[in-house]
C-alpha cells in the first residue's frame, strides 16, 4: 500500500472544470488499496452508495438522540440527559 501512497503527490490535478471526470457511482464499499488505485490516484470523483449501511450509528443517531447528545440541543431545552442516556 505504501507504493500506492508514494505516487499520490505525482498525480496532476485537473486545471479546469472540463478536465474533471464524470463522477462515478459505486454500490457498496471498496478496500483502501482499491480506493487509492482506482479513484484517488486517477483523480476520479466517486460516490459510494450504501457503503455505511451496516453502521450502527445510522439506527442510533435519530433526531431525538442528537437533540439530547448535542450541547446546543441541551441549552435549547433538548434535555439534560447525556448522550449515553438518550437511548
Amino acid at each position: 500500500m505504501q507504493q500506492i501512497y508514494a505516487g499520490l503527490y505525482d498525480v496532476p490535478l485537473p486545471s479546469a472544470p472540463e478536465d474533471v471526470p464524470q463522477c462515478l457511482e459505486v454500490e457498496g464499499a471498496v478496500d483502501a488499496d482499491t480506493f487509492m488505485r482506482d479513484y484517488v490516484l486517477r483523480s476520479q470523483p466517486v460516490i459510494f452508495r450504501g457503503a455505511v449501511a451496516h453502521w450502527p450509528a445510522l439506527a442510533r443517531w435519530t433526531n431525538e438522540f442528537l437533540r439530547y447528545a448535542s450541547p446546543v440541543g441541551a441549552r435549547r431545552g433538548g434535555g439534560a440527559r447525556s448522550a449515553a442516556g438518550a437511548e
